[in-house]
């Protein structure tokens, strides 16, 4: 049971709700998408990003009401996350707005065994050091420290080789046939045949949003997950999972493609 499934839908979801907002602008509507928002932070913590990725420029217009409609979406996206980030402050005497996964995820990727050998630009979780407190945010803490303090010690490394890596990872490119071993209990064949379906599906993808570069209104939310996917691969690692809202833009704009290509009558069957 992963997260990405719920996150995908509920950050489709932030999308439609945005261009919804775009459409005609008000407080009521950007409070929709911020709660949307803030849903899908609940779900998987990048989410948080949605607000300046997605919110931020849809609400901004150039008309009245702009900072309205902004605070309206902030606040929302706040209210859904009041309840889990309170009771979070209460357990741990500290704020986490969403989770303490933070702590594991920076460690791990930030490490000698993924800063060099078969593991490059993935995550590991022998990188962490013991358990010293039963505190779990306290602890998160200092798993983060430690790998942040690895990173700062490998700056050069981390820039010219782990980043890229991290990203031809989340794109299968390095080490494929890895990426598949690495599939976290699911069917092999299955995840293998994923595989092949991203890398037809990418052109495709690129030529649908060539085909949609007059339509602003509508590709600019559909970039926000590719550059979600991409930011958590380089400040977290590289992995395929982290794109899964990203396959479904390119799914859509491959979609798109393959309307301008087939013939008409097959796309009227269809």
């Amino acid at each position: 049971m992963l997260s990405e499934t719920l996150f995908g839908l509920l950050a489709l979801a932030a999308l439609l709700a945005a261009i919804w907002v775009r459409g005609r602008p008000t407080a009521w509507r950007a409070g929709v998408l911020g709660a949307l928002i803030g849903l899908a932070a609940l779900t998987r913590g990048e989410g948080l990003l949605l607000i300046l990725l997605l919110a931020l420029p849809a609400v901004w217009r150039p008309t009245s009401g702009r900072g309205l409609r902004l605070g309206a979406a902030v606040l929302a996206a706040v209210v859904a996350l009041a309840p889990w980030t309170i009771r979070n402050a209460s357990a741990f005497h500290r704020l986490v707005p969403v989770s303490t996964n933070d702590g594991t995820l920076i460690n791990g990727a930030n490490c000698a065994p993924t800063y060099h050998g078969t593991l490059l630009g993935f995550w590991s979780v022998n990188c962490r050091s013991p358990i010293s407190s039963p505190n779990e945010a306290k602890q998160s803490a200092k798993w983060a420290a430690e790998g942040i303090r690895y990173a700062r010690r490998h700056p050069g490394r981390l820039l010219a080789v782990v980043v890229p890596v991290r990203i031809m990872r989340t794109l299968d490119l390095w080490r494929p046939a890895q990426q598949v071993d690495l599939a976290e209990g699911r069917v092999r064949w299955v995840e293998a045949a994923g595989q092949a379906c991203f890398w037809l599906l990418v052109p495709l993808a690129v030529y649908g949003a060539v085909l949609m570069r007059r339509r602003r209104a509508l590709l600019w939310p559909l970039g926000v997950p590719p550059l979600l996917a991409l930011t958590m691969s380089v400040t977290g690692y590289g992995y395929p999972r982290f794109r899964f809202t990203a396959d479904l833009v390119i799914t859509i704009l491959a979609g798109v493609a393959l309307a301008k290509l087939l013939p008409a009558g097959t796309r009227r069957r269809a």
